[in-house]
């Protein structure tokens, strides 16, 4: 899988590609959309590296919030988040078949669809690199519906409407994900409008600015 983003930091990953198309969607999967290569190559004209941040992460079956590290990778728009070992062991605190195996440095729990013949899904212990340490964590649930609930960060949200065109700009000031914005772009106007995200930059022009609360 090939990733690119655009100069605003909006990332894309290719899923097919031949001499006149290249077919694409956001991180994480969504939309199936195409453009010719010269096109698609101009916009998104850098390969999308992936670095690790520490984000907040929640579930419909827990009422906690747990930290966990991600690089923005998304499977079918969930989360996919890798834990330390104490916010992996509070997981596992609302998940009675997790079982934690110290000895194994692994978590362990029955496989409900019996794949490849197995009875069990491990996930075991794996190291990460964040600015130059090295941190233990455990891949719980790939594939699972986790939800992202942000990172703590404040923020900045603006949508800008186009009257004649019928588009709504989005822009924010933090790291955040598109999927959310749009979200609230289309929740305006009933729909009436198409939205496109951005990474708020200097050089970007708008015009009838409107807050997005």
């Amino acid at each position: 899988m090939k990733y690119r983003q655009n100069k605003y930091g909006n990332a894309v990953q290719i899923s097919s590609e031949t001499d006149d198309k290249v077919s694409f969607c956001n991180l994480g999967g969504g939309f199936i959309r195409w453009l010719p290569p010269e096109e698609f190559y101009s916009q998104y004209d850098r390969e999308w590296v992936p670095s690790w941040r520490q984000v907040n992460i929640g579930a419909d079956w827990m009422d906690v919030t747990l930290k966990a590290w991600s690089t923005g990778m998304r499977w079918n728009g969930w989360a996919i988040p890798f834990f330390e070992l104490d916010q992996a062991l509070e997981a596992a605190n609302h998940l009675p078949d997790l079982v934690w195996h110290p000895d194994r440095d692994c978590f362990e729990q029955p496989d409900e669809w019996g794949e490849d013949g197995q009875d069990f899904v491990t996930y075991p212990g794996t190291v990460i690199e964040v600015d130059g340490r090295s941190i233990k964590v455990y891949q719980i649930g790939d594939g699972w519906c986790w939800d992202h609930l942000g990172d703590g960060t404040d923020v900045k949200v603006k949508a800008y409407t186009f009257e004649a065109t019928k588009k709504i700009v989005i822009t924010v000031e933090a790291e955040t994900y598109a999927e959310a914005l749009v979200d609230a772009a289309l929740a305006l106007n009933g729909g009436e409008y198409e939205a496109s995200f951005h990474r708020a930059e200097p050089d970007l022009k708008l015009i009838d600015e409107g807050d997005v609360t």
